[in-house]
């Protein structure tokens, strides 16, 4: 094989792992709901209200 060849695969290699890794990151962030979390987390801290979801009904309830 043509080291050209080896090299260029290796590169085309690291950028595939390279982008997977940037996509797993970017979708598995918690900055995608923050703006929610920060609003619920500010009505909790404000009327000292804390439901789990251990009270919500679950489905095999119904």
């Amino acid at each position: 094989m043509n080291r050209c060849f080896i090299c260029l695969m290796f590169f085309a290699l690291l950028l595939v792992t390279l982008s997977l890794l940037i996509y797993s990151a970017w979708s598995n962030s918690p900055v995608m709901s923050e703006d929610a979390h920060l609003a619920s987390g500010g009505g909790h801290y404000q009327f000292q209200r804390f439901v789990f979801i251990a009270s919500i009904r679950r489905l095999s309830d119904f």
